[in-house]
């Protein structure tokens, strides 16, 4: 894959998931996502054991739909998708259509931010989607998140909700007790976005 050179001559390069991968991976995972908790209890996050069990029981397509973002051995990003008849992570999250795939997890170090590593992870899936013949990339982020902004200049787009507001808070009132904040759209400040990009 490709890699870019940066002014100390070191190479941030895009390397397919693997194994060997998921205890940095597990760290970024938790660096990135570990404030995500409903009143200070239950972590989004996972620990490097639960994310090698969990990628054990994966097959090597799913594999296949994930990129790390290395320089040297270090993992400073990670991007994992899914399809419709692959497993996700957390399992329900999100309901993939056909002709699909969603972005079910892309993160970048703190220590590695605007490097344009975020910029490399998503044009890896946007080529890895039209590889695979997909009609649509989507993904879903927290109402606030910066990385909005990087999105857009991606092409992609927010979708604006669709049903009634109630409905949404109500399915998502045992999300918001075990997980964090909840996924509606009942409050300006709350929930997240689903985004997508058209690839026909």
């Amino acid at each position: 894959m490709d890699g870019v050179e940066d002014a100390q001559d070191t190479v941030v390069r895009l390397e397919t998931l693997d194994q060997k991968h998921l205890p940095q991976v597990a760290d970024l995972f938790r660096e990135a996502f570990a404030n995500k908790r409903c009143c200070g209890v239950f972590a989004v996050a996972e620990s490097v054991a639960g994310m090698q069990k969990r990628y054990a029981s994966y097959s090597a397509e799913k594999f296949q739909l994930g990129v790390v973002a290395l320089r040297g051995d270090e993992v400073l990003g990670f991007c994992q998708m899914t399809t419709r008849k692959l497993p996700m992570y957390p399992s329900g999250a999100h309901h993939c259509e056909a002709g699909e795939m969603y972005i079910e997890t892309i993160a970048v170090s703190d220590r590695a931010r605007g490097q344009g590593i975020g910029g490399k992870l998503l044009r890896w899936s946007e080529e890895k989607a039209r590889a695979e013949h997909m009609k649509k990339l989507t993904l879903e982020v927290f109402q606030g998140n910066r990385a909005i902004g990087l999105y857009e200049r991606f092409g992609f787009k927010i979708v604006p909700p669709d049903g009634d507001c109630v409905d949404a808070c109500c399915e998502n009132v045992t999300v918001c007790c075990f997980f964090g904040r909840p996924y509606g759209w009942c409050h300006p400040k709350w929930g997240t976005h689903i985004m997508i990009k058209h690839l026909e």
